[in-house]
């Protein structure tokens, strides 16, 4: 891997993600999409998640790969 890229956003849950999260009225998510991309430049990973944006705090602090 030599590079990750996050897109976050924030929302309003779904009816699904509010039931599943067990979340209050008007609590919002942060709905984070993940890639990483390889030597070759192309992405190879792609993971999406949903976290309830009342308990969840974000830090990045990533090194990838060595120049």
């Amino acid at each position: 891997m030599t590079r990750i890229r996050e897109e976050v956003s924030t929302r309003m849950p779904r009816p699904e993600e509010t039931r599943l999260l067990r979340l209050r009225p008007g609590v919002p998510v942060l709905d984070v999409c993940h890639t990483g991309t390889g030597q070759d430049g192309q992405p190879y990973e792609l993971t999406r998640f949903v976290m309830r944006g009342d308990m969840t705090g974000l830090l990045y602090d990533v090194p990838v790969g060595q120049r």
